[in-house]
């Protein structure tokens, strides 16, 4: 059943995101620079490499240029983090995971100059050679991405 949802959820992500551009789209318009980075940042914090990571921790440090500093050391602060069963069993059989990110349209308190606040789905493929991939069920990221003097940084990630 979970899988059933997941693959639903994928096709209508894929099905949304191929639609036209209009203000009545699920999918806002991934040029805006404040939406790029969350999209760049959930896409870089959720891909993970467990054979060669050591934790979901090395994807944060992956993702620090999209990142606000302060947001950057509390991830970074997990560094003590112990892989989990699973996390070891993926390293052994070379898996990957790869996240896609979609920002949902809807909504939202109104933005301002310096500051966004979006809803995104995230969908994670375990990629496992020899095996057919396999979609784990979406969940809901609320972030805040800043306008800083680098430019748009997330300053905020909540799992939902």
């Amino acid at each position: 059943m979970r899988a059933a949802v997941a693959v639903v959820g994928l096709l209508l992500g894929l099905l949304v995101g191929c639609g036209s551009e209009s203000p009545h789209s699920d999918v806002t318009d991934r040029a805006r620079p404040g939406d790029d980075v969350i999209v760049k940042a959930l896409d870089t914090i959720f891909t993970w490499h467990p054979g060669t990571d050591a934790s979901t921790v090395d994807a944060y440090r992956r993702a620090a240029p999209f990142l606000t500093q302060a947001l950057s050391d509390r991830a970074s602060a997990g560094s003590e983090v112990r892989p989990s069963a699973q996390w070891q069993d993926w390293a052994q059989r070379k898996v990957s995971v790869n996240a896609t990110t979609f920002i949902v349209a809807g909504e939202h308190p109104a933005d301002t100059p310096d500051r966004i606040e979006r809803t995104a789905v995230v969908t994670q493929t375990v990629v496992d050679p020899g095996v057919s991939s396999r979609t784990l069920a979406p969940f809901n990221a609320y972030v805040v991405s800043i306008r800083t003097p680098v430019g748009w940084l997330v300053s905020d990630i909540s799992i939902r």
